[in-house]
């Protein structure tokens, strides 16, 4: 009684809401429910990165939400989930040019396409659709490799027009990205969709890459238990694998990946 109350002024943490909600409704019980059956569920929280990320997103100025999630490759848990925000968010929006991969290359690939393949980065216009590269800069005949280096806006249409729209969204839902009735136009390839993805579903696609073409759902906790006395213990079922593209679809876009954060226009992550 006599001790002084201090208050932690820190936002609720992300992962927490997040975890309760997957919880409960995997458990198909309340949030209040989980406590009361005094469950124990098993994840792959990692305070520290969440530390680095959470110092992180305190060092970016500006009146916006920012969102930092990490998720284990070969588990399919999620390591962290942190935001600035109050509360828990998971908004769907443009992926922009971060769908390009699994939208446009992995189709290209799929279908006989390599690295090495020779497309013309020029101003085009496709029917209506009149799409420019970014700053209106052409470089010509580039390798597949190049155009995502430099995340050719043409390169990108002129693929999933070759391809076939259904067939590029085919392979690009086969990754866990969701489209709506009316994405069916070639601004698809760059994002252009009704009500676009969230985070989880975009970091979960370029994860299915690091684990060879092969799909899994990710999920907060990894195993549950409860020791209340009417509940046995239930532990998390494994999550069904489905394979999305070919190991060597995934092998060759992800040599192209790290092609484009070594020299391309994500080359501020090789720090």
């Amino acid at each position: 009684v006599a001790e002084k109350l201090t208050f932690d002024n820190e936002k609720q943490n992300q992962f927490v809401s997040a975890l309760l909600k997957n919880a409960s409704a995997e458990l198909k019980c309340s949030e209040k429910e989980l406590f009361l059956k005094n469950y124990t569920l098993k994840t792959s929280y990692d305070p520290k990165i969440t530390d680095i990320a959470r110092n992180s997103i305190k060092q970016i100025v500006g009146y916006f939400y920012i969102r930092i999630l990490v998720l284990d490759n070969s588990s399919g848990g999620i390591v962290c989930d942190e935001t600035n925000a109050n509360g828990y968010i998971n908004p769907k929006r443009s992926p922009a040019s971060t769908i390009k991969p699994f939208i446009a290359y992995a189709p290209a690939l799929e279908n006989g396409l390599n690295p090495m393949s020779q497309i013309l980065d020029a101003p085009a216009v496709f029917g209506d659709y009149s799409p420019q590269n970014y700053r209106n800069v052409y470089r010509g005949y580039q390798s597949l490799t190049d155009c995502l280096k430099y995340s050719s806006n043409i390169a990108a249409v002129k693929l999933v027009r070759e391809v076939g729209i259904d067939k590029a969204k085919s392979v690009a839902r086969s990754c866990g990205l969701p489209f709506e009735k009316n994405d069916n136009s070639l601004s698809v390839a760059l994002g252009g969709m009704e009500k676009g993805v969230t985070l989880l579903d975009l970091a979960n696609a370029y994860r299915t890459l690091a684990n060879g073409g092969v799909y899994s759902e990710v999920s907060y906790f990894t195993g549950a238990y409860s020791n209340h006395s009417e509940t046995k213990s239930i532990l998390r079922r494994h999550t069904p694998t489905v394979c999305a593209v070919s190991d060597d679809t995934a092998y060759l876009l992800t040599d192209m990946l790290t092609e484009c954060a070594r020299t391309g226009t994500a080359k501020k992550l090789k720090y």
